[in-house]
């Protein structure tokens, strides 16, 4: 019995650091642009692309149609990339 308990903690345990250095590591691709400006708004074929600008860099990135509807034109908030993808903009 002890060591069925000994087994599982170990099996448990192994899980979850495996599981946290996978979000880690997600965590370390993701690039936080910072303060970004929106300026534009369009639909090309389907694909919903916002764009937006940080001083001299602008980035157009296609982007989920639930933000693409909710993000008016001229808003300001936090744009964070993942693996040079749109992956979040919080006002």
């Amino acid at each position: 019995m002890g060591k069925l308990v000994i087994f599982l903690t170990t099996v448990l345990f192994l899980f979850f650091v495996i599981k946290q250095s996978r979000h880690f590591f997600k965590e370390l691709k993701k690039e936080k642009i910072g303060y970004c400006l929106v300026v534009d708004k369009y639909e090309v074929e389907g694909r919903y692309i916002l764009v937006f600008q940080q001083g001299q860099q602008e980035w157009a990135l296609d982007c989920p149609y639930k933000i693409y509807q909710s993000v008016p034109v001229l808003s300001r908030g936090s744009l964070t990339l993942y693996e040079k993808k749109f992956d979040s903009f919080e006002f």
